[in-house]
């Protein structure tokens, strides 16, 4: 209402959104942010004024600023990749593509994250951060302090088998499939986590953001699997095709079942496989080069998968409906199916280039040979006193015996001694020590500081052995642990 001296007062009104964050960095806030473009005005109408009917005005420009801090904003996360550079995945983190988000899309139903059109020099690295805000999601930058991640305790992954990492008592505040620096500053308002890597590939996973007694949770992402490594290049047996070994199920390389290997070799290498050369994915994991005539690749040569090659890796999830529960979790499998969750990475920097080797096998060093009517159980190393020495426990003698735990009532011999030997520095083993055991199942050696018969205090070796069955006792043995002796303790003196 106009009051008597002509003055108008509105009373009650707010604004929502700020033009002005003081002190806000580009790209977190507005291109127009405190500019005068960007000010405000208010109008003012009058349809009740007599001879200016209707009367108009106008304010001078003016700014409206956040107000207090009360809540957080979390940056959805557009592309992460699953592992931990210390642990050989180099292209592990968070990334954005240079061209515009790519969409996660949602992670209901038919689900379908692929990353394999882009290379990793299409990415920029965006970690994942978050802005303090007010009650209406101003930001305001007046904030410091530090500032905490993990994942979000109590909602675990879509995939099952990972509630682990979100267990309230096992996950270590969420943090337990995380690596790397955990805390990040806040500064002007704005906090990124440079160094923080989710440790296993996977759908569904959330982050928690933690400061000054505020949080905010962060929308369900996929985390997508690291792209594929050469690990090796090696001869056949025969030395008549060249297998290539990656660490990762990869997708071909998008190459046919079989083909001249142009697109995954490059053309200097193809030239050296000989006239009529192939190549075949025989598993996810392995190309067959089969070589043709005129080869000419020997041991040690460096052979080139192709800078265009695109080789990513593929992981699928199934959905599994949980019994007696709606709650519907994915299961890992190697074929997508219906309603599959599939995860591709995003293409491998080539081009590789590797050593050709020579066919690399274990050969037989050492024999520890017995009756040939004695089954053996288990065995295990120990080293003392720079000497290394090697149990073998026999479970038991008769040739109705060997490699079945389960019998009981046979006229085997489970009452027989495991042999200890000795490792000698020129690859062969001695004969050392025989040890009555009855029925030996499993061995444990271990080392405590101990007083020694030959002087003080030091270091003893020990060797624990459990024993599944004997004959000692009277009588058919109704229950298995009537014939079972006790765990037996050895030391070496």
């Amino acid at each position: 209402p106009v009051v008597g001296s002509g003055a108008v007062e509105f009373q009650g009104l707010s604004c929502s959104r700020v033009s002005c964050v003081p002190g806000c960095d580009p790209g977190v806030c507005e291109p127009t942010n405190c500019n005068a473009t960007n000010m405000y005005r208010l109008r003012f109408f009058m349809y009740d004024g007599g001879a200016c009917n209707p009367c108009t005005g106008q304010s001078d420009p003016f700014d409206v600023y956040p107000d207090d801090i009360t809540s957080l904003f979390a940056y959805p996360i557009d592309i992460a990749v699953g592992g931990v550079p210390q642990e050989g995945v180099q292209d592990a983190g968070f990334f954005e593509w240079k061209g515009g988000n790519v969409s996660q899309q949602a992670l209901e139903g038919d689900d379908v994250t692929y990353a394999s059109h882009l290379a990793y020099n299409d990415l920029l690295p965006r970690p994942p951060r978050f802005v303090t805000t007010d009650m209406f999601g101003n930001v305001n930058v007046s904030s410091f302090g530090t500032a905490y991640i993990s994942l979000a305790v109590g909602r675990p992954p879509l995939m099952a088998g990972y509630d682990f990492c979100v267990n309230a008592g096992e996950s270590a505040g969420g943090t337990l499939c995380l690596s790397g620096t955990l805390s990040a500053p806040v500064v002007r308002g704005v906090c990124s986590f440079t160094d923080v890597f989710v440790r296993h590939p996977g759908p569904g996973w959330v982050l928690r953001y933690d400061w000054n007694g505020l949080s905010i949770d962060s929308e369900a992402f996929n985390v997508l699997p690291p792209a594929p490594l050469l690990q090796g290049i090696v001869f056949s047996d025969s030395f008549s095709s060249i297998l290539f070994h990656f660490n990762v199920p990869t997708n071909h390389g998008e190459m046919e079942e079989v083909s001249d290997c142009s697109g995954f070799l490059s053309a200097a290498s193809i030239s050296r496989l000989g006239t009529a050369a192939s190549c075949q994915w025989v598993t996810d994991y392995t190309l067959i080069a089969t070589l043709g005539n005129g080869a000419g690749v020997e041991p040690g040569d460096v052979l080139e998968v192709d800078s265009g090659a695109r080789l990513a890796a593929s992981y699928h999830w199934q959905p599994v409906k949980q019994s007696g529960s709606a709650l519907v979790r994915y299961q890992r499998v190697t074929i997508p199916g219906f309603e599959s969750i599939s995860l591709s990475s995003p293409q491998a920097e080539v081009p590789f280039c590797k050593p050709v080797m020579i066919p690399e096998r274990l050969s037989v060093e050492a024999e520890a040979t017995s009756r040939d009517d004695v089954s053996s159980s288990g065995v295990a190393e120990f080293s003392f006193d720079g000497d290394d020495y090697i149990i073998v426990l026999n479970y038991c003698r008769g040739l109705n015996c060997r490699y079945d735990p389960l019998i009981r009532f046979t006229t085997a011999e489970f009452d027989i001694d495991s042999v200890v030997y000795k490792w000698n520095k020129n690859g062969t083993l001695s004969h050392f020590q025989n040890i009555p055991t009855q029925g030996a199942s499993g061995v444990k050696p271990f080392q405590i500081v101990d007083t020694r018969a030959d002087g003080p205090p030091g270091i003893t070796q020990f060797l624990a052995i459990s024993n599944y069955q004997t004959r000692m006792a009277q009588g058919p043995c109704e229950k298995l642990l009537d014939c079972a002796p006790n765990v037996t303790i050895w030391s070496f003196n």
